[in-house]
């Protein structure tokens, strides 16, 4: 069964100040007096929702008595004008306060650096002595381990008049994830609202299925440097709603993926708190230091030395890799055969090697090609295919050229001329962005057969889904989310269930 969050937009850029961003998501408004200043827009005001007043002050340096005072004053003037008065715990609990703002009407919060649940037990056991309607508590963390604490802390405490989270683009996955736990609020900002950002008000939405806050008992995620683009937690998580599967996908941003593993798997914290982490995307850079956390490789990702999904099985990680799935299944549904076709892989890395191999043993001819030399060479001997400099390459001597490399996502040029390829060519572009790429643009008017990275996407999260899940992803939610084709979409889900590995050198592994 599922519950409704509270959804409050904080509201603190100037050129947002519009009620339509927001007005069908929001049931509060939280109005960021310190950086808007007191006087909220009429329109705002009578939008009929309840509106928050924050005056949030800086977390270093003192106050002095006329700074405190004035604070006052404004605490007591906006509690005339709004329906809710954000109270910080350790400088506004005064008499006068507390007397002209009765217990209802009050959001009493601390935001700060803490570490550890214990600490914000402590926090609410001194900010208790005043009652209020919600007590809200916001630690500055980065690191997964650190921005679980707010979570522990509501898993410890049991409370529907307290809620905790990390502030941070790198924690955006404790605001869903905390709702469950305490009272079920979920802040999300107005700032750029495109949902560009993933805290922003419309990314929460988009990715979790806010309002709805279902159970959660098993978490999945995607790990990387940078993966707040990724359209992973949206995928999976509508796919799970489809299901009423008490699951979540999150997106964890690492720099190392050691630190994360030793320092939050094997730790078991989640699981500490009743969740258990059931699978992992791994995104680059960690496609490589990944394995070594593995206890079973698939053959195929020990060859090419390269994982981008880890699950369990029992009490054992597994280590897989699906790149190459994506790029075969959609080049099957679209009836293009790989034998003696002449390939460049452009990209040696952990999305390259894997997808060079497989083509390769579908038959077809491949040439490994990448800027910089050094990794050429190497992935040139572990693969036992030709290498060619990116400066050296001619994309005229192929008939099928993949873009394995991020090239494209900010929109740049891959210095690879599709043109002079011959006619009715192959081009797979992995890069996944909002508008064509430049590549996939320009191969299309070329009138070159065109696999861009929404169609590679959805190929992956199906395998991924069931490899993690031991499920079917549910194909008409994940369609209608992407806009792909539909017909595309049936066929490379009707490939994948008909031949669960397109490169036998896994036989068995995982299946």
């Amino acid at each position: 069964m599922s519950i409704p969050a509270t959804i409050i937009a904080t509201m603190h850029a100037p050129a947002n100040c519009r009620t339509g961003v927001f007005s069908r998501k929001a049931d509060w408004i939280e109005w960021r007096a310190d950086l808007l200043g007191d006087a909220a827009p009429v329109g705002l005001m009578e939008r009929g929702g309840k509106m928050l007043y924050a005056l949030r002050s800086k977390l270093e340096g003192g106050e002095g008595p006329n700074e405190r005072h004035v604070r006052k004053e404004r605490l007591l003037a906006a509690s005339k004008r709004f329906d809710f008065i954000e109270l910080e715990g350790e400088r506004d609990l005064d008499h006068a306060i507390l007397g002209a703002i009765p217990p209802h009407r009050r959001v009493i919060s601390w935001h700060g650096q803490a570490t550890e649940a214990k600490t914000l037990r402590g926090l609410l056991a001194s900010f208790r002595r005043a009652e209020a309607r919600l007590y809200r508590f916001v630690t500055m963390s980065e690191e997964v381990a650190a921005a679980l604490a707010p979570i522990q802390f509501l898993a410890a405490t049991a409370r529907r008049d307290v809620i905790a989270y990390a502030e941070s683009a790198n924690a955006t996955w404790t605001r869903p994830l905390a709702a469950r736990y305490g009272a079920p609020v979920v802040f999300g900002n107005i700032a750029n609202g495109d949902g560009s950002s993933p805290t922003d008000l419309q990314a929460l939405v988009r990715d979790y299925g806010l309002p709805d806050l279902h159970r959660v008992t098993e978490l999945c995620a995607i790990v990387g440097k940078p993966v707040n683009g990724s359209c992973s937690p949206q995928l999976h998580n509508a796919a799970y709603r489809a299901q009423g599967a008490s699951r979540l996908f999150v997106r964890f941003p690492v720099e190392s993926f050691r630190v994360f593993w030793h320092g939050v798997v094997e730790k078991a914290l989640f699981e500490a708190i009743g969740i258990r982490v059931r699978g992992v995307t791994v995104a680059s850079p960690h496609k490589e230091s990944a394995l070594a956390a593995a206890a079973e490789i698939s053959p195929f990702s020990r060859s090419t030395e390269s994982t981008n999904v880890m699950f369990r099985r029992g009490s054992e990680w597994h280590a897989d890799t699906t790149d190459a799935d994506g790029v075969l299944m959609n080049l099957e549904s679209a009836g293009i055969a790989c034998a003696k076709r002449r390939v460049a892989v452009i990209g040696c890395g952990g999305s390259g090697r894997p997808i060079a191999a497989a083509l390769r043993h579908a038959g077809a001819d491949v040439t490994l090609v990448n800027r910089g030399a050094a990794r050429g060479v190497w992935a040139s001997k572990l693969l036992g295919l030709p290498f060619v400099p990116l400066a050296r390459f001619t994309a005229a001597e192929h008939d099928m050229i993949i873009n394995a490399t991020p090239v494209g996502r900010e929109g740049e040029e891959l210095p690879v001329d599709v043109t002079s390829m011959p006619r009715k060519s192959v081009v797979v572009d992995l890069v996944f962005a909002a508008t064509a790429t430049p590549l996939s643009a320009l191969a299309r008017r070329c009138g070159h057969t065109v696999i861009d990275g929404r169609d590679i996407l959805l190929a992956q999260a199906a395998r991924q889904y069931k490899l993690m899940t031991g499920e079917e992803m549910p194909r008409i939610p994940v369609c209608d989310l992407l806009g792909a084709k539909a017909s595309r979409v049936r066929a490379s889900f009707r490939a994948g269930k008909r031949n669960a590995r397109f490169h036998p050198l896994n036989e068995s592994f995982a299946q």
